[in-house]
C-alpha cells in the first residue's frame, strides 16, 4: 500500500470543513470529478483553464485506474463527498497515491448555483481546484472508515428494532388491546403471541433476529474498542460504554482538526444557532442540528445516562441547575456539549476522566 499523500492534512476552520493551509500547490492538470453509483463524470482543464477533456467512466476500479493512469505526474484530483465517495476516496489516496482533495458539497455554493449537470460540476470543481477555492471535507483514514461503519451498523440494527417495536405498539393501540407485563419482558412477548396475530407475530420474529445481530456486533464492538487508548479513557466517564467510546472516537477523527472545544461541539451540531446582518450578530436560536448526526446523537444519550447514574459530578448538577431554570430536553442537550467538551480536551490533552470535568463558570443556553 502506497503512504497516504500530503494532500490529507488539513486544518479544521468551520463545522464541519477543512482548509488546506498550505502554500498553494500548482499543478499542470487539474482534474474535477463528478461521482455517481454507475459512473465518473471526469473533467481536466489545464493551468490556463483550457478544457482538456471531459469523459465519462464507470465506475469499476480497474476502468478508473487506466483512466486516471493517461494524467502526467504533476495532476491535481478534486472529488466532491458524497454517499459513496468513501470507497473512491480511499482506492484513489490509498491505492494509487494520487494528489486527491475531497469537496465539501455544502459549502461549496458555486457548483448548487450553477445549472446543475454532470459536465457542469464536473467542470466547476476542477476550474475551483485550480483556483485554489475548494474547502476540503476531511477523509479518514481507511481503520478509522471502518470504525465508523461498524458503529453506524449497530446503530441502524437497534433503529430497525425500535420501528418494529412501535409498529407492534400501533397494532395494540388500533385495536384497544392491552398486554400484561413490563415492556418487552419475556412475558409481555409471551402474551404478545398468544394474540396470534400474524402481523405481531412477523414482528417479533424480526426483532428476535436483530436481537441476535446487535449481541454478536456488541462483542465485535467491545473488542475493537479495546484495542484503543482514547477508547478506553472516555469509557472512564459514566454512561460511556464501549459502543459510544468508539462512536467519539471514529466520528471525531483526528482530534487535531479542531482548534478547540468550540469547533467539536459545532461539528456535531449542538451549538446554538447566530444571525448576523447589518453588522449585527444576534443569537437565541436553538442548536443548529447541522453536522456530524451520530455525534449529536452520543453526547446526548450519554449526557442522560451520566445524570442517571452519577448523582455527583459537575455534569449532573450543570444539567440539575438547568433544568430546574429551562427544562430537561435543553439542559440534556447542554450537558451533551458539555461532555463533548470534556472529550475533546481528554482526546486533544490526554487527559482522564475526573468528576469535575466541567467546572467552568456557568455557560449559558440560548432558547
Amino acid at each position: 500500500m502506497r503512504a497516504r499523500t500530503a494532500s490529507r492534512i488539513r486544518v479544521v476552520r468551520a463545522a464541519g470543513t477543512a482548509v488546506d493551509c498550505r502554500v498553494r500547490k500548482e499543478a499542470d492538470v487539474y482534474v474535477g470529478i463528478d461521482l455517481h453509483k454507475a459512473f465518473l463524470q471526469v473533467a481536466a482543464i489545464d493551468k490556463s483553464g483550457k478544457i482538456l477533456l471531459e469523459e465519462k467512466v464507470a465506475n469499476d476500479r480497474n476502468k478508473i485506474r487506466r483512466f486516471l493512469a493517461r494524467f502526467p505526474k504533476r495532476t491535481r484530483y478534486v472529488l466532491e463527498a458524497s454517499s459513496v465517495s468513501q470507497g473512491v476516496t480511499e482506492f484513489m489516496l490509498d491505492d494509487l497515491g494520487l494528489d486527491l482533495v475531497v469537496s465539501g458539497p455544502f459549502h461549496n455554493k458555486v457548483i448548487a448555483m450553477s445549472k446543475k449537470t454532470d459536465k457542469v460540476d464536473a467542470r466547476v470543481l476542477a476550474a475551483m481546484l485550480r483556483d485554489d477555492a475548494i474547502i476540503s471535507s476531511y477523509v479518514p483514514d481507511r481503520q478509522t472508515a471502518e470504525d465508523r461503519e461498524l458503529v453506524r451498523h449497530r446503530q441502524s440494527v437497534s433503529r430497525s428494532r425500535t420501528t418494529y417495536k412501535i409498529k407492534i405498539r400501533s397494532i395494540l393501540l388500533q385495536a384497544g388491546t392491552k398486554v400484561k407485563g413490563h415492556a418487552w419482558s419475556e412475558e409481555f412477548v409471551d402474551n404478545l403471541r398468544r394474540l396470534k396475530d400474524y402481523r405481531i407475530d412477523n414482528y417479533l420474529d424480526m426483532i428476535r433476529t436483530l436481537d441476535g445481530m446487535a449481541g454478536v456486533l456488541d462483542i465485535r464492538i467491545a473488542a475493537r474498542a479495546s484495542e484503543i487508548d482514547d477508547a478506553m479513557r472516555l469509557k472512564k466517564i459514566p454512561g460511556v460504554g464501549y459502543f459510544w467510546a468508539l462512536v467519539f472516537v471514529s466520528e471525531i477523527g483526528d482530534i487535531t482538526r479542531f482548534r478547540h472545544p468550540g469547533q467539536l461541539v459545532s461539528f456535531a451540531g449542538l451549538a446554538p444557532s447566530v444571525r448576523g446582518s447589518a453588522g449585527k450578530v444576534r443569537g437565541g436560536g436553538g442548536i443548529t442540528k447541522r453536522g456530524d448526526s451520530l455525534l449529536r446523537h452520543a453526547a446526548v444519550q450519554v449526557a442522560m445516562t451520566h445524570v442517571r447514574v452519577a448523582r455527583d459530578t459537575a455534569f449532573t448538577r450543570f444539567y440539575e441547575r438547568l433544568a430546574e431554570g429551562r427544562g430537561m430536553p435543553k439542559a440534556r442537550v447542554a450537558t451533551g456539549a458539555k461532555i463533548l467538551r470534556a472529550v475533546f480536551r481528554m482526546l486533544a490533552d490526554g487527559r482522564e476522566y475526573a468528576p469535575h470535568h466541567g467546572q467552568n463558570p456557568r455557560p449559558r443556553l440560548n432558547s
